[in-house]
């Protein structure tokens, strides 16, 4: 049997960095970027099992307004939203409606961390007008 324990003294050195076939390391596009966030961003959002639940869509939108207080009314956020956004629907109805706007927010790089969810301005703002309701 082979000891895989660590001499004293020695340490574990660091994985190197993952390589692209070519061999050097691997940076996403803006097109991987904007598949990989807009996926992750409507299926953090959408109702799936690893999505939060309606009261986490709130604190969501509540994280965001707390950190953008200009937005902190319907009336902000309904002017900030595409025109599909229906301020009485459900956040999974509204994201529908603006997936488009979503995918151009990842695009341009309009995204924030919030509650340790990536997402575009558009979803966030969806999130904090479930919060108003």
């Amino acid at each position: 049997m082979i000891d895989h324990r660590l001499e004293p003294g020695r340490h574990l050195e660091p994985a190197p960095p993952p390589l692209a076939p070519t061999g050097e390391r691997w940076r996403p596009g803006r097109r991987e970027v904007l598949k990989l966030g807009a996926a992750a961003g409507l299926v953090s959002l959408l109702g799936t099992g690893c999505a939060p639940a309606f009261g986490g869509i709130r604190a969501i939108g509540q994280a965001w307004l707390n950190g953008h207080p200009e937005e902190g009314s319907v009336a902000a956020l309904v002017a900030l939203l595409p025109a599909a956004v229906d301020p009485g629907a459900r956040p999974g109805a509204n994201l529908r409606a603006t997936r488009a706007e979503v995918a151009a927010d990842f695009a341009a790089g309009r995204v924030d961390w919030v509650e340790g969810w990536l997402l575009s301005e558009t979803e966030a703002r969806v999130a904090a007008l479930w919060a108003l309701s």
